[in-house]
């Protein structure tokens, strides 16, 4: 899977930010609504709703896009009828995934957000789940190759949803276990989004709003793209402040700081179930990324004490550099 798919394209507002550009979360809403309109000019259908308004049967539009029941939850997309790989339940059309970030993160307008080429290649190897997937590592891939190798194989008839739902009718039968009304084998796997990014690449770069906890939102980026065998990963991280420097009243902006990828995301089996988690020192005024991989048995010190680690402890870390 080429790299390029793992971030918009040439035309995108988004791509004038470089790594490690720092830029106010206000600006990133304005070319969060540009690259919107931009993507409506890409494909041949869309559709806007908005989970609130649908509630409340307000009649306007706003970019967020689509709701539905089963599974439970949101799913965002913007409809596109040739899309092979995506399909969608209740006879709606296949769709590719999309969600505009700054509708669903919390950060002020105000704030800063620093554009970060964050290098999973380092560590992809172990990402095997997301932040709270049930599902089987194995079983999941299993699914995924298999509907590889129809989509693949059958170009001539077309790999149709009617392919796809026998498929997972199949491995449903296989794979019975049901928790929270949902088959564990592919719970919140939300494999929509592998077809999304295999056929699309990624329509628009994330935001991290938790800078100290890498990934709690947009886990299943880092899953797939894990999976694609992309190199990096593009982000933004809302930059923390640093509460020992400046005078009352100020806000003063982390240059550096500690963070980790929690154990979830490396859960063969699911996401109560690993072994290991990573550590991250970000310093963004040397333009460099460190980490370390830890037993899981520490993650609970690091979770507690990480806006107190010693100033150092990087020292101990790998350098991240190709």
């Amino acid at each position: 899977m080429k790299n390029s798919m793992n971030k918009p394209d040439r035309s995108s507002p988004f791509f004038i930010f470089k790594p490690f550009d720092i830029t106010t979360m206000g600006y990133y809403s304005y070319c969060d609504f540009k690259n919107l309109e931009y993507l409506k000019t890409k494909f041949d259908d869309w559709r806007v709703e908005s989970g609130y308004l649908w509630q409340t049967k307000t009649k306007f539009e706003r970019p967020i896009v689509r709701w539905y029941d089963n599974p439970k939850g949101m799913i965002w997309g913007i409809a596109d009828y040739q899309n092979k790989y995506s399909w969608m339940n209740k006879g709606d059309p296949p769709y590719s995934t999309f969600v505009t970030q700054s509708e669903s993160r919390s950060i002020s307008v105000e704030e800063h957000i620093v554009y970060l080429d964050f290098p999973i290649w380092w560590f992809s190897k172990d990402v095997k789940n997301t932040t709270y997937g049930k599902f089987d590592y194995d079983v999941l891939m299993s699914f995924i190759d298999t509907m590889n190798y129809h989509a693949f194989h059958d170009r001539k008839s077309g790999w149709t949803k009617k392919d796809y739902l026998g498929l997972v009718k199949e491995y449903n039968e296989k794979y019975p276990e049901i928790e929270d009304e949902e088959y564990t084998w592919i719970s919140n796997s939300f494999v929509d989004l592998y077809g999304s990014f295999k056929k699309y690449g990624r329509l628009t770069i994330t935001v991290i709003d938790r800078p100290y906890s890498l990934f709690v939102g947009s886990s299943h980026n880092l899953f797939y793209g894990s999976v694609l065998g992309w190199e990096t990963l593009p982000i933004f991280v809302k930059i923390p402040f640093d509460k020992s420097k400046g005078r009352k009243g100020m806000s003063i902006l982390k240059e550096n700081w500690y963070c980790y990828i929690q154990p979830n995301n490396f859960a063969h089996h699911r996401y109560d179930d690993s072994e290991i988690f990573y550590m991250f020192y970000i310093d963004i005024k040397n333009e460099k990324f460190y980490g370390k991989k830890y037993d899981v048995s520490k993650f609970e010190y690091f979770k507690k004490n990480i806006q107190n680690l010693p100033s150092d402890l990087y020292k101990e870390f790998e350098l991240i550099e190709r």
